[in-house]
């Protein structure tokens, strides 16, 4: 994975919304499980952490991410499209969730 400065905020955004792309076909694999570990302890995160991320709103995370310069969003984007193929099948519905972060990201 690559390290990226995000603060705080953009890491609660970045997690809400992996969490949501993967979660997007009404389950979890556990490839798309061990993908959002892999975040959250690159980010030396807890559950507490975790948990903050279920507080911020869709608008809130995409304001955030909105506001990322470029070499954040194309890390971030790196990371929206390895946790929608982690599972090696990017279902209907995970693939609209990419298409709407990417549109909303720019």
């Amino acid at each position: 994975m690559v390290e990226m400065n995000f603060n705080k905020k953009e890491k609660l955004a970045i997690f809400r919304i992996l969490e949501d792309i993967a979660k997007a076909d009404q389950s979890l694999q556990t490839e798309e499980m061990n993908y959002l570990i892999r975040v959250a302890n690159n980010f030396n995160w807890n559950n507490k952490d975790i948990q903050q991320t279920k507080s911020m709103t869709l608008k809130d995370a995409g304001d955030t991410l909105m506001k990322m310069d470029i070499d954040k969003k194309l890390i971030f984007k790196q990371m929206i499209i390895h946790i929608a193929d982690s599972d090696g099948n990017i279902h209907n519905s995970e693939f609209v969730a990419v298409l709407d972060t990417f549109f909303m990201v720019k």
